[in-house]
């Protein structure tokens, strides 16, 4: 069975079940239900839909496309109930197990929609004792639901790509923008396909990996609305947290983008290893600006890299730390800096090692 969303265990995709509960919350003083079913999703939105007086309307929020298609709010035209019962029908396995979309179901005679998130939860406006009934005879119990995992990943299935295409063109859809509070990633450049972070990372930067060279490189031929979240499907290359500008030059191979910083010279680099700006090392530059770091390393490189991150420990790191001067580093020198730098590191060695493996290609990027 694929799964829609999972939460993150020590870095290790887990599947996990809210319980079957449902509460009633006061939103922006607009009573609604919060529903967390562990399936049957799409049966509890026909039930209620069958007692709805209609005419419908379905929101496709498409908010991560796999295939190149245009991100934004999809509108359905009128619909029965029966015309919603089908389109479930067609699409109910994707919708529930697949993260790039949300679905709303509105009726406007009763004022009532029902929002099928990214996270697997329903919210339900309209009559609420009916929504409540519907549950209670699914076997669903009144409790607040749990909080979503934290951090949990989303999936965006590739054997579910045709699926999106089909629901595109299930309807002479009006399609709108997005709203902020739709977006799923932001994109910092027009590179946005190997920027993007997750709204659900918590701050992590997430590297992009490719399951293949040529998924790479193909990767540079995105459009700006195209994400490509392979590394959600494999469970042994969760992203790690990467640390700012103290260590950046020895996560990067090559340091041509530094040469003003300390970081950028032979006294930083890893044991037996030279900081070099060749082309080979540090991978290709996909982006030409001085607030990030792009770069697309074949998996060669991402086994240099590996190599190079190997050799580094606390004692080699902390005296290279020492060598920076404060005024490049942008921060006072400390201890706890150091520490919090070297809490970031310990785990990249290992990420990447991981991905040199599995013979991945990867797009690193990082702030500046």
């Amino acid at each position: 069975m694929l799964r829609k969303i999972q939460a993150l265990v020590a870095d290790v995709a887990q599947p996990f079940e809210y319980g079957n509960v449902f509460t009633r919350e006061v939103v922006h003083g607009v009573q609604r239900l919060r529903i967390a079913l562990d399936d049957g999703h799409q049966g509890f939105i026909q039930t209620v839909a069958s007692c709805l007086t209609g005419p419908f309307q379905l929101l496709y929020v498409l908010h991560t496309s796999r295939t190149d298609a245009q991100l934004g709010r999809y509108e359905s035209p009128q619909l029965s109930a029966e015309g919603v019962h089908v389109f479930l029908d067609r699409y109910g396995g994707f919708l529930s197990e697949d993260g790039r979309h949300d679905l709303w179901v509105r009726s406007h005679a009763d004022d009532a929609t029902i929002v099928w998130d990214r996270h697997n939860l329903i919210y339900a406006y309209g009559p609420l004792n009916d929504f409540e009934s519907a549950l209670l005879h699914r076997g669903a119990q009144p409790g607040a639901p749990p909080s979503i995992p934290d951090p949990h990943v989303h999936h965006y299935h590739p054997e579910r790509d045709d699926e999106e295409r089909a629901v595109l063109r299930a309807f002479d859809w009006n399609v709108k923008p997005l709203r902020e509070s739709d977006v799923q990633f932001v994109a910092k450049s027009s590179w946005s396909a190997s920027l993007r972070f997750s709204a659900q990372s918590q701050g992590r930067r997430v590297p992009d990996i490719n399951r293949t060279p040529e998924d790479a490189h193909a990767l540079l031929a995105m459009e700006k609305h195209k994400a490509d979240d392979a590394v959600y499907e494999d469970p042994s290359l969760w992203a790690v947290p990467l640390p700012l500008s103290g260590f950046l030059a020895l996560a990067i191979p090559g340091c041509s983008r530094f040469p003003s910083s300390p970081a950028c010279s032979s006294r930083m680099s890893p044991p037996g290893r030279n900081c070099t700006t060749s082309a080979s090392r540090r991978g290709e530059q996909m982006y030409e600006a001085d607030d990030f770091v792009v770069s697309l390393l074949t998996p060669e490189q991402v086994g240099d890299v590996a190599s190079a991150l190997a050799a580094i420990d606390k004692a080699w790191l902390h005296i290279r730390y020492r060598r920076i001067e404060p005024a490049d580093y942008g921060a006072p020198l400390s201890d706890d800096d150091f520490e919090y730098l070297w809490s970031c590191f310990v785990g990249l060695p290992d990420f990447f090692t991981k991905a040199a493996a599995a013979g991945r290609a990867m797009v690193f990027t990082v702030d500046l």
